[in-house]
């Protein structure tokens, strides 16, 4: 199961930025070029880092979460768990750059989307899956585009770190408000939450297993496929944030952002 509140502003620091739909990555202001004389990595091999941190993660929840969840969520290591979360939310904005992507409006729009999948009347204390009140809310594997859930199109901006790090606090909360409304949390152990991201990343993975790494696949990527990046993205960013919160490391995890060089 995925979460979702109603979208804030992404931005603390700043006024409220709209929420917008992706609609292709040849619409960034710098077009094609960009793709052509690439400067960041491609998006293959950003989402190929992603699963390489997130199995670090899981390597780490293996030794060092409990699975009983009356013990405390993290019993030691929390430098080194929060290294490697810091590490796995940078690989997250990394690739949403490599795709022109504000990482926050892809996860609002997402939280949108499962704010209808999930009503708190039809799932409260449930583990269901969405399709479970298709027949309730409407929404069918093959009509869940956030292109439909936002009022803007306003093209995407990347984020740096630093405002990914300055937006965490709220962020995590929206994410836990959401799951703590539908008694969630009783399922959300740690182990449980890292096991339910990596099957996101997986998901995250199949979107472009066999696009091939020339820039062209991606300057030519239509406004559904884009969107269902951001979705995938914003799937596993969710969850991300989720294991942040109960193992309690939220300040942790934002200094390592901001102690990444700019």
């Amino acid at each position: 199961m995925l979460f979702a509140t109603p979208p804030k502003p992404p931005r603390p620091s700043t006024d409220s930025v709209p929420s917008s739909s992706p609609t292709s990555v040849s619409d960034h202001p710098a077009g094609q070029d960009m793709m052509k004389e690439r400067s960041m990595p491609h998006p293959r091999s950003c989402i190929l880092t992603v699963g390489a941190t997130a199995g670090k993660l899981c390597m780490l929840a293996n030794t060092h979460m409990p699975s009983d969840p009356t013990m405390t969520p993290v019993m030691d290591k929390q430098e080194e768990l929060a290294a490697c979360m810091s590490e796995l939310l940078q690989a997250l904005l990394e690739t949403a750059k490599s795709l022109n992507l504000d990482l926050i409006r892809s996860i609002h729009n997402k939280m949108a989307l499962n704010a209808k999948k999930y009503p708190v009347e039809l799932c409260k204390g449930k583990a269901g899956k969405y399709t479970q009140y298709s027949n309730q809310t409407g929404i069918t594997k093959d009509n869940q585009s956030t292109e439909d859930h936002v009022d803007d199109a306003t093209p995407h901006s990347p984020l740096s770190f630093r405002e990914m790090a300055e937006a965490l606090p709220l962020l995590t909360e929206e994410i836990a408000d959401f799951a703590s409304a539908r008694h969630w949390d009783q399922y959300h152990t740690p182990r449980n939450l890292v096991l339910a991201m990596l099957g996101e990343v997986g998901e995250l993975a199949e979107l472009v297993q066999w696009m091939g790494d020339d820039d062209s696949a991606f300057v030519e990527v239509d406004s559904k496929k884009l969107d269902k990046l951001s979705q995938e993205l914003a799937d596993v960013s969710i969850y991300l944030l989720r294991i942040v919160t109960e193992c309690q490391l939220v300040s942790e995890v934002s200094q390592g952002l901001l102690s990444v060089p700019a």
